[in-house]
């Protein structure tokens, strides 16, 4: 244990509960397997905003088309056109040998934010091969089944399928790490109770493990909930074995050059950051470009949406 903070008074201690452990183990567990590298793209969508608002009455249906719902399109769409970013990773540390999986399902985990202020990151599944409808519908329904469920009690079950494939690996700590779920401090105090309860909700009625392991790409929308922010997010967790992650910023009015009608101007424009993180194991910088461009071509063309 460090010595640092050993003479300061300590008010207050919160052990980790299931969801803090979970976050822990699996950023913890990326930061010591996975070299990161990040890029951060800042596209001008001035047009593109404009024409989404314009149009947003006009394309709504049943569900709310947000701006989120036209991000995770735009970014299936770019996936696309980079299939090595749709990817999973399985690297051998003793051989060092890696084989990089290009995943034919675009489906996209993006975190919801609980009332308690906790998040988890379910899935909108083959999002790829939704439209826009489509996408807003499952997001609603996502929502619907996160507020039906007993997110301990989910996470876990999850947990545990998690531990029984570790202990089938055989993997070091892993008797240890069970152990301390059971007993002293650090005991989970979920009952069973409600872990039956969790088992036996009809799985159309809650978040399941499909809902939260079988994704291909972390996209963040922290720009959602936190708009008023005034810098962004640059570095993204990336959780193995996905080597690729995409944090969407809020919106920010800028200053910059822009052009119109070829003539160079400058003005107040809506700049958009996205930080883009991958695997440097198994891809290099200019595995971003096909992605930025195709993103480009969309943000230049917004009458896409009407396609969508």
């Amino acid at each position: 244990m460090s010595l640092i903070g050993k003479r300061l008074t300590i008010h207050k201690s919160d052990i980790f509960d299931i969801n803090r452990r979970v976050t822990a183990h699996a950023t913890s567990n990326g930061w010591s397997n996975t070299p990161h590298a990040t890029y951060l793209y800042e596209p001008d969508i001035t047009e593109f905003y404009t024409y989404f608002l314009k149009r947003r009455d006009a394309i709504q249906k049943d569900h709310p088309i947000t701006f989120t719902v036209i991000m995770l399109k735009a970014i299936a769409e770019a996936l696309k056109a980079s299939p090595k970013l749709n990817a999973i990773l399985h690297y051998n540390n003793r051989t060092k040998v890696g084989t990089h999986h290009h995943l034919k399902e675009i489906s996209i985990a993006i975190p919801f934010l609980l009332p308690d202020k906790r998040i988890i990151t379910p899935i909108i599944h083959d999002t790829g091969e939704k439209s826009l409808q489509q996408i807003a519908e499952s997001l609603q329904e996502v929502k619907r089944r996160v507020h039906n469920t007993d997110i301990d009690a989910m996470q876990y079950v999850v947990a545990k399928h998690e531990l029984i494939e570790h202990f089938k690996q055989l993997k070091p700590g892993v008797f240890r790490q069970y152990l301390y779920t059971k007993i002293g401090k650090s005991k989970l105090h979920i009952t069973k109770k409600r872990i039956k309860t969790y088992l036996k909700t009809p799985d159309t009625d809650k978040i399941t493990i499909h809902d939260i392991f079988n994704t291909s790409v972390l996209v963040s929308n922290l720009g959602s909930v936190f708009r008023q922010q005034r810098g962004g997010i640059t570095l993204l967790d990336l959780i193995s074995p996905q080597v690729f992650a995409v944090a969407i910023n809020a919106i920010q009015d800028r200053p910059s050059v822009y052009y119109d009608s070829d003539q160079q101007k400058i003005g107040i424009r809506k700049i958009l950051p996205l930080s883009l993180t991958i695997d440097h194991r198994a891809l290099d910088g200019a595995d971003f470009i096909p992605f930025q461009d195709h993103l480009d071509s969309i943000f230049t063309n917004p009458h896409i949406i009407d396609q969508w």
